[in-house]
């Protein structure tokens, strides 16, 4: 298998998450033997490689902690407003839809009472510009159909089929 057929599938099976997921909540516990043959007939497409700013790897423990120690907030004081505000502000990691949205916009009306004029953002905002790129791969994607074929008969045997296609 080539290397354009090996990503096409993975692009074709990644992008069917929500055929996955019911699929998943058809399974039983246990273990499952798969035997399939499947025919891809698409398109997959290479985006071309680019540089990023690497913004998701500043915003990490460190950088806060840091944070917290250059504005001259106490060990005690950080642990306090970071529970404050996990418990208050991140709630969006669980929970409804309309507890997400009410999250964000509980931290974004924070934000701006915080820094009505925006300042902090600017120079967060320009930090984050001044940071060198970082290449990243091009995004690939595929479309397509996946379809599943019958299975071939061997030495006068029917090959089993699996559960999900």
């Amino acid at each position: 298998m080539n290397n354009v057929t090996t990503m096409a599938i993975s692009k074709a099976i990644s992008a069917s998450t929500k055929v996955a997921k019911e699929a998943r909540n058809t399974l039983t516990v246990g273990s499952h033997p798969v035997h399939a043959m499947v025919n891809l007939d698409g398109v997959l497409n290479v985006e071309a490689d680019q540089e990023i700013t690497p913004t998701a790897s500043i915003l990490n423990e460190e950088f806060l902690i840091t944070v917290l120690h250059c504005a001259g907030i106490t060990r005690e004081a950080a642990l306090k407003a970071v529970k404050a505000v996990a418990d208050t502000y991140l709630v969006d990691w669980q929970g409804t839809k309309d507890d997400k949205k009410a999250a964000k916009a509980a931290r974004k009306a924070k934000v701006e009472q915080i820094d009505p004029e925006g300042k902090l953002s600017d120079i967060f905002t320009a930090f984050k510009a001044s940071l060198p790129k970082i290449p990243r791969a091009g995004k690939v994607t595929f479309k397509g159909d996946v379809s599943e074929v019958a299975m071939p008969v061997v030495h006068g045997v029917q090959a089993v089929e699996s559960e999900v296609a």
